[in-house]
C-alpha cells in the first residue's frame, strides 16, 4: 500500500500541532488523524490599553513585567488586567 493512498501527504498538511504534541496525544489514546488535524485549545486573551491591542504577555514584555506578577495582583488583590498592568511596581523589595 502506498502512503498516497492513505493521505498522508495531505494529512502533513492540514497538521496543526508539532510532531511532540501529535506523539503525546496519539500515547494517550487519540487517533492519529483527529491528534494531527484538532486544533490546540489555547486561548489567547487580548487586551486593548492606551490604543494598542495585543496580548496579555506582549503587554507585559512591553513595560518589563513578569506575567505571573500581574496574574498575582488580578487574583490576590481583585485588579482588573489594565489596573494591574499599571500598578506600580516596587523596586525596592526585588530579589536580588
Amino acid at each position: 500500500m502506498q502512503k498516497e493512498s492513505l493521505g498522508w501527504s495531505s494529512l502533513k498538511e492540514q497538521a496543526v500541532v508539532t510532531y511532540e504534541q501529535w506523539y503525546d496525544r496519539v500515547y494517550h489514546g487519540m487517533h492519529p488523524v483527529e491528534a494531527a488535524t484538532r486544533p490546540i485549545n489555547k486561548q489567547v486573551k487580548m487586551y486593548t490599553i492606551d490604543g494598542v491591542r495585543t496580548t496579555t504577555k506582549q503587554h507585559c514584555d512591553a513595560r518589563g513585567l513578569n506575567l505571573n506578577t500581574v496574574k498575582y495582583r488580578m487574583k490576590k488583590h481583585g485588579m482588573t488586567f489594565p489596573e494591574a498592568i499599571r500598578y506600580p511596581t516596587d523596586t525596592s523589595m526585588s530579589r536580588k
